[in-house]
């Protein structure tokens, strides 16, 4: 026999023939006994009689109408308090970043809430950090792989997980902006607005595939394209391994033939040497540095014109604002409902373009950010030496503070060029060939590539004039004229791979 003290302790669904259902296969098994009706005992094995059904009904009725009275009572109770103080802990799940902690405006009363959300020292360090990644070029993944190394754990038990990662770096709530019941309510900011906005635009743009293989890193992840705008992910076929355009690979690694880019594939590791030699012969190379000094000093003049508007749009804002002040006295002095209808109109009319400008003072304070950013990526620059022995993953590193995107533009199935771009605007070309192995030639700091012609621009001196005339080349018309063995920095023996 089971004893229930009420119906409602057994089911409050707001589905009546469900708890019904619920107690026919109770007493299917055995006895039944509600205590607010002792006398009655509903038999193991008996169908229930009509009078029963109806009294049970009515039961089952009141008590899905009382569950919803006191949730309805608890909501209400829940948005007032959290419109009083938004950062009321609301359920027992806290963010990574915060912490509970006792509400100092708590005074014992229904209204206010007891407990509030506050920021977690030692895990809001953690959360600023993984938004500096992104913004740094790291993808959610790396972002992932970096906090379990470092043993965050977004709970007591579990380390991250990239699926934990992404939901971090997408939640507005490090923005101050908490979303709870559809509702928006605005808190502190753990992430200011400038480096939340640049990391969503980071994560989107990082939507990459990571290579169909596991077996291999691949260090130019979100930096190698295709010529034709997409990433490179990597495949293997009968000449190993090879970076090939992602818009050719479906998602289980197999060669997509719906694909419209006719870019072709380039060996793997002749395109990692490619980049990692110019790397290196860059990182002490004065012609960097001089295009470094030559793009800092234009973002620095950027900037000096951002802040120059920022002041006279602050300016506006205090003429707004002088305006508004004399309206409202002449509005209080005015007896002409009229009149003072259209003072009002004019006062509401200089509070839009007052939020107007603010707004453009907001979005030019989140370019000047942008532009620090884009400082510090061409200030960072290790030299020479301490670029021996690194391994692929700190390559990785190297690249993402230093390279805005390496490309491979190829000329036939297997031969093309690779432009190396940094992040200050040099550019680094070499030419590929893989008939019988992969050969890499540096070209000449001189030579450009014309992605419009898909040929490299020569400078070529006329002896009559002495003007430098850019030459276009194909890659074979350049093997025909110059000694492209001088030039030549590595051969890739296809047989030895």
């Amino acid at each position: 026999m089971i004893l229930v003290s009420e119906l409602s302790r057994i089911s409050r669904q707001e589905d009546v023939f469900g708890t019904l259902s619920l107690i026919h296969s109770i007493i299917s098994k055995m006895d039944l006994v509600l205590l607010d009706e002792p006398d009655k005992i509903y038999k193991a094995g008996e169908n229930l009689d009509i009078m029963d059904f109806l009294k049970l009904s009515i039961k089952a009725y009141g008590s899905a109408d009382e569950r919803m009275r006191i949730a309805k009572r608890m909501a209400t109770g829940k948005y007032s308090k959290i419109a009083i103080t938004p950062n009321m802990q609301t359920d027992a799940t806290v963010p990574f970043g915060f912490k509970s902690a006792p509400n100092p405006s708590y005074t014992g009363g229904h209204d206010v809430a007891k407990t509030i959300l506050v920021f977690d020292e030692k895990n809001s360090a953690f959360v600023r950090l993984m938004y500096d990644l992104v913004i740094q070029g790291y993808t959610a993944r790396d972002v992932g792989e970096k906090m379990r190394e470092l043993g965050a754990k977004p709970n007591r038990k579990a380390l991250f997980s990239n699926t934990t990662t992404l939901k971090i770096l997408r939640n507005p709530i490090y923005n101050g902006r908490r979303i709870w019941k559809g509702q928006t309510y605005y808190i502190d900011k753990m992430i200011p607005d400038d480096v939340w906005n640049l990391v969503q635009e980071k994560l989107e743009s990082n939507k990459l595939l990571k290579g169909v293989s596991t077996k291999h890193y691949n260090p130019l992840k979100g930096i190698a394209k295709c010529a034709c705008g997409s990433n490179f992910t990597y495949a293997s076929n009968q000449d190993g391994l090879r970076y090939v355009c992602a818009d050719k690979m479906n998602r289980y690694g197999r060669h997509y033939t719906k694909s419209t880019c006719k870019n072709s594939a380039i060996h793997f590791d002749a395109l990692n040497f490619a980049v990692w030699s110019s790397v290196r012969a860059i990182s002490l190379n004065k012609e960097y540095k001089a295009k470094n000094d030559e793009e800092i000093a234009k973002i620095l003049a950027i900037n000096s014109t951002l802040y120059d508007r920022i002041i006279d749009l602050q300016k506006d804002i205090t003429d707004f604002e002088k305006k508004q002040s004399n309206l409202i006295d002449r509005i209080a002095d005015t007896e002409n409902d009229n009149l003072a209808k259209a003072l009002q109109a004019k006062f509401e009319s200089l509070d839009k373009e007052k939020e107007k400008t603010e707004q453009t003072i907001k979005a030019t304070k989140k370019e000047i950010a942008k532009n620090k950013k884009k400082i510090d990526d061409i200030n960072n620059i290790q030299g020479q030496r301490e670029l021996d022995g690194f391994d692929e993953h700190q390559k990785a590193e190297v690249y993402k503070r230093l390279l805005s995107k390496v490309t491979y533009y190829s000329e036939t199935p297997r031969s093309g060029f690779i432009v190396i771009t940094y992040k200050n605007g040099l550019e680094t070309l070499y030419a590929y060939t893989n008939y019988n192995g992969a050969i890499l030639y540096s070209l000449p700091s001189t030579f450009t590539y014309d992605v419009g012609k898909h040929k490299v621009m020569v400078p070529i001196v006329n002896p009559d004039s002495f003007e430098t005339i850019p030459t276009a080349y194909t890659f074979k018309e350049m093997k025909d004229i110059y000694n492209m063995d001088e030039w030549k920095i590595i051969v890739i023996n296809k047989k030895a791979g």
